[in-house]
């Protein structure tokens, strides 16, 4: 007797890191609302990743939304084998659901072939976790509905222990992604005594920036051979013993296609006609749910000063805030910040845990979790020139995929003044102060420069320059009773002087740049 459809479940999983961090840690997958659940037969569609904030013990899933959130589309392509049943599969060898007597929708739970919690395991998870497949519609992981009609084991003429390409599954992501987990169950079924299985193998030059795939749990039954995925049994079956189910890791940084090569094999055992003749009515054949988990971690930097317009010689303190927006933990994180010429360290005050080394700038972080920050206080004594632009950057070497770069760096560019504020308050301070050549301005011609409440001066010049008084040096040297702050140019030095209280010097240092 021939069964019809038995079903093979197929998922593709993917995993931003193989790190482990603590025992929650939040990824992206497919759950119930991801996808279209109308039936098939159908060539493409495309699924939208959730939060799951639990993983992997629980399923508390929201929407996912940074950065437009994260999709793929699958597309099957290149036919190789070609299918009577327009009615059931649209005429192709592989399709998307089928409507057949018992309809097949295009999007489902990932519970066929009656697998194990255990035999799969999930992003930055240890082996054996992170997938539901025996929960409730709202708990359980979820996947495309994928046909692999067995008829051209018989039509073909092909052996009954055979193996023959159908087609291939292109799968797109919306963005570049890191090592994806490919998650596998139910491979295998029967047909009267007839065994099947669909197989895989990684198409390597369609695929991009792929270099290996691992295996990381599964079945006895799954083996995983060069970029094979086969079912290893000698009698296939749809549950049991004869069902391969488990997690294969796809290796590989900003991967944004996997093409797999779609096979069908038999196990060798029952007649022709028990694959199939390929009519309307024929929907003999494997099944596979193409799902996915992920892992993304939106690390983002923001930088403040207390004083945006500080007085050369001041102090500034900068506060940089790093923090992961989600949606998983991350490890390995740091920042670089090291000051520009323009400002001269003073002290820092880093987060509980982690490290600044000032003469690099390197603010070592290590582990940042779904929604955590940490703070960074750095004091520094602005200097009277030099770059005062200080920006901060914040990266990670775990492996998990940032979704977005434009909120990685922080920048603050101070607006340096050379001169203090005048006093308003009542006291003040003597100042000597005053702006004269011979002419005396002050009505004591003894008191002079003469004494002002905490006086200043700006001299300003549009298109006219200032003429300081200028004598030789040994004219400035008789000056009878120099004051301090006074000033002369000196024609034999060519160089403006200073009178500090003690003796006259070259002025060299400008107040500000």
């Amino acid at each position: 007797m021939k069964l019809n459809f038995f079903k093979l479940t197929f998922a593709l999983g993917m995993i931003c890191s193989n790190m482990f961090f603590a025992q929650i840690n939040p990824d992206l997958e497919l759950t119930t609302g991801g996808g279209d659940i109308s039936n098939g037969p159908a060539t493409t569609t495309t699924v939208t990743f959730s939060k799951n904030s639990d993983n992997p013990t629980g399923s508390t899933y929201s929407a996912y939304n940074i950065s437009g959130g994260l999709t793929a589309t699958y597309t099957l392509q290149n036919f190789t084998a070609a299918y009577q049943g327009t009615t059931i599969s649209g005429g192709n060898s592989v399709s998307f659901g089928h409507t057949a007597a018992t309809v097949a929708p295009r999007f489902q739970q990932f519970i066929q072939g009656a697998p194990s919690n255990t035999d799969f395991t999930s992003s930055t998870s240890a082996a054996g976790t992170g997938i539901i497949t025996n929960g409730t519609a709202a708990t359980n992981n979820y996947g495309v509905n994928l046909k692999a009609y067995t008829s051209k084991l018989n039509t073909a003429g092909v052996p009954r222990n055979g193996r023959v390409k159908l087609a291939e599954l292109k799968i797109l992501f919306s963005r570049p992604v890191n090592n994806p987990i490919l998650q596998i169950t139910g491979l295998g079924g029967t047909s009267g005594t007839a065994g099947f299985s669909a197989e895989f193998t990684l198409n390597s030059t369609l695929s991009s920036a792929i270099s290996s795939i691992a295996r990381l749990s599964g079945s006895s039954a799954l083996v995983v051979s060069g970029l094979s995925i086969n079912n290893g049994a000698s009698a296939l079956t749809a549950t049991g013993a004869g069902m391969a189910a488990g997690s294969v890791r796809i290796n590989g940084s900003n991967i944004t296609t996997v093409v797999l090569d779609i096979y069908v094999r038999g196990d060798g055992v029952g007649t022709a006609a028990s694959w199939g003749d390929g009519t309307n009515a024929d929907t003999t054949g494997d099944g596979l749910l193409v799902g996915f988990t992920a892992t993304e971690s939106d690390l983002s930097i923001t930088k403040t000063v207390d004083v945006a317009a500080p007085v050369a010689g001041n102090n500034v303190v900068f506060t940089i805030t790093a923090v992961n927006n989600g949606a998983s933990n991350n490890t390995n994180v740091s920042v670089q910040d090291l000051l520009p010429s323009g400002l001269q360290y003073v002290s820092h005050t880093a987060a509980t845990g982690t490290t600044y080394v000032p003469g690099s700038g390197v603010w070592t972080i290590g582990n940042l979790n779904d929604g955590s920050n940490v703070v960074l206080t750095v004091t520094a004594k602005v200097l009277n020139t030099g770059n005062y632009q200080n920006t901060a950057v914040v990266t990670s070497t775990s492996g998990i995929s940032d979704p977005t770069s434009v909120n990685n760096t922080g920048s603050v560019t101070l607006a340096t003044i050379c001169y203090n504020l005048p006093n308003t308050g009542t006291a003040g301070v003597n100042t000597r102060h005053g702006i004269t050549v011979l002419k005396r301005a002050g009505a004591d011609n003894g008191n002079w420069p003469m004494v002002r409440k905490s006086a200043f001066t700006a001299l300003e010049s549009n298109t006219k320059g200032f003429v300081i008084t200028r004598a030789t040096t040994v004219q400035i040297s008789n000056i009878v009773s120099p004051q301090d702050g006074m000033m002369a140019y000196d024609t034999d030095f060519g160089c403006l002087k200073l009178y500090d209280g003690t003796a006259w010097s070259c002025f060299s240092t400008p107040t500000c740049p």
